[in-house]
């Protein structure tokens, strides 16, 4: 959703005669990037006030486990074997599905 609305508003507020648009007045490509720079800096403290993560409790690594957590992965060493198994369970999951072929389908669709 936040693309539609950056393309809409490059392509509405750039549309002027300056960039070989049909409107009489536009804005420039530093008040563009001003606008955007405004918006990403405004991210920031939105971030650090709003977004609250969850502690998680260390567990001990089981062999049997095959996604371990992260907090364990910092804290204990994962085997090559736990490690292949959790990357083969990511690369099964629907959700990487989707992003695979979102990567992979996008320049197609986007060349046309």
């Amino acid at each position: 959703i936040g693309n539609i609305f950056a393309v809409a508003f490059v392509g509405l507020g750039m549309n002027s005669r300056e960039y070989n648009g049909s409107f009489n007045r536009g804005l420039s490509f530093s008040w563009v990037m001003g606008a955007f720079a405004l918006l990403a800096t405004a991210m920031v403290p939105i971030s650090l006030l709003f977004v609250k993560e969850p502690s998680l409790s260390v567990q001990p690594l089981s062999t049997t486990d095959a996604t371990p957590n992260l907090r364990a992965r910092i804290s204990r060493r994962v085997t090559c074997e736990q490690y292949r198994k959790s990357v083969w369970q990511l690369l099964r999951s629907k959700a990487m599905f989707y992003c695979v072929c979102y990567q992979f389908l996008t320049p197609v669709i986007g060349a046309v």
